[in-house]
Parts: structure tokens; sequence; C-alpha cells
């Protein structure tokens, strides 16, 4: 896998398990029991150890490490955010968050800006200025922007119910171009 080819997924990745985060606090401890039935041979301690490697391997991230990650880790990883997502109870809450940012009460609802105020909170904890840039990261608006983008791609992959979009997705879709949009 190229560099550039690798940052990319991985930092989807990354953005897409915040994402999720946002919607629900207990989802790493859910992808860390889900990586462990899909494949009973990881442990809860080795799962941990991958989730961290992607973590750590979006260069926007404060604490940016280069490091190796096995294709089958990613593979479990992709699988197990599959897994828990593609149900009705997130795809009730995406179709609800989407529905109301769409129209124009909704995005003065109590509910919308406390997802915004949690994703920028989130991204902001976890991201560093210094990478990002300041334009982008003190802007509400780009960050508003950013998170219903990937709030989209969760949805249509949940809509589809194909891993294989889902992954497609992670693969096509270029965060580092939501940059250069904004620099």
């Amino acid at each position: 896998m190229n560099r550039k080819f690798r940052e990319n997924l991985l930092t989807n990745v990354d953005l897409f398990i915040l994402i999720v985060e946002v919607l629900d606090t207990e989802f790493y401890d859910s992808l860390i029991r889900a990586a462990s039935t899909i494949d009973p041979s990881s442990e809860s301690s080795q799962v941990k150890k991958m989730l961290a490697n992607i973590r750590f391997s979006n260069l926007f991230r404060g604490s940016y490490v280069s490091d190796t990650l096995l294709l089958k880790d990613l593979s479990l990883i992709l699988k197990s955010i599959y897994t828990i997502v593609n149900n009705i109870y997130y795809l009730n809450i995406i179709t609800f968050i989407l529905t109301s940012i769409c129209s124009y009460k909704g995005l003065n609802s109590q509910v919308i800006q406390l997802f915004f105020r949690k994703y920028r909170f989130y991204f902001r904890i976890k991201m560093r200025e210094s990478i990002v840039g300041q334009d982008l990261y003190s802007s509400d608006n780009c960050l508003n922007q950013i998170a219903i983008v990937y709030l989209y791609l969760l949805y249509i992959s949940i809509k589809k119910k194909n891993i294989y979009c889902f992954i497609d997705m992670n693969f096509k879709f270029s965060f580092l171009s939501f940059f250069s949009i904004y620099s």
C-alpha cells in the first residue's frame, strides 16, 4: 500500500470511528467486543492495539506515529465497525440528525446543536491544530460540515446494507481533499 493511500484510508477509518463515538459513547467497548466475536483468536488487548495503531496512524492526530498495520487487522476493524453500525438503532439516529439538519428549524434544534458541539469537542481534543490548520480547526462551520459528510457516508453504507460499500467509501473518499477546500 503506498503511503499517501494508507494515510488517507487510516484517516477515514479513524474519522468514522470518531463520528460513531459521538453518536454512542459506548461504541469503543462495543467495537472491542465485536472484533473479538468476529475473530475469536483476537484478545481484547490485541484489538485495543489495532485500534491504537489506526488512531495513531492518522497524521492529523496529536501523537501521530507512522507504524505498520496489517491488512488483516484493518479488515477486522472495518468488519467490526460495520457489524455494529449496521442496525436500525444507528440508522434511526443518523436519519433523524440528517433530516433535522436538512430542515431550517432542525439546525436550531438542541439535539443537532449538541451533536455538532460534541463532534467539534471530540475533533479538537483528538486532532492536532498545527497539522489540520488553524482556520479549519477553529471554524465551527467547517467542522460541522465534516461531521455531516461522515454522517452521510455512514448513512449510505447502512442503507445499502453492504460492507463492500462501506469499505469502498473508506478507500475512495479523501478527507485530505476537504482540507484543500478550506486551505
